[in-house]
């Protein structure tokens, strides 16, 4: 048990590891079997393109070439970190009843006003920009 440890912390060693690209890569690849399983008609087609993303996974996490890999991750955030943000905004909108969430035009942190307040200056805590809002 302590070679196989030794072993296996070796191969390892100076590998790139896990990311956010990788998770999101995962995820779509199970999403993709799962679906084959369903649809006879496109099973191949998703199956191959599941296997695709898993090599490129296996690749990525072993790869021993850090800053690519680490541009790349860094690119697949930069492109979906505002969807995420204003997918979160909108949930936070529909789930609380008792305030409002806006994004900060110039710095795009989160601010949340009480509702039913009507239209007021909503001034950010971070960068004290001034912006009108409906509550």
């Amino acid at each position: 048990m302590k070679n196989f440890r030794y072993r296996l912390q070796r191969l390892l060693m100076n590998r790139y590891g896990q990311d956010a690209l990788n998770t999101t890569l995962i995820i779509v690849s199970f999403v993709l079997s799962l679906l084959s399983l369903i649809d006879s008609f496109l099973s191949p087609l998703m199956s191959i393109i599941s296997f695709i993303l898993v090599s490129i996974v296996l690749f990525r996490f072993f790869s021993k070439n850090i800053f690519k890999r680490r541009a790349e991750n860094h690119l697949y955030l930069t492109l979906t970190t505002p969807l995420y943000r204003n997918i979160k905004v909108m949930y936070l909108n529909m789930s609380d009843p008792r305030r409002k969430y806006f994004l900060c035009p110039m710095c795009k942190r989160m601010v949340r006003i009480p509702r039913k307040k009507g239209k007021v200056e909503i001034t950010c805590p971070t960068c004290h920009h001034h912006f009108n809002a409906r509550s």
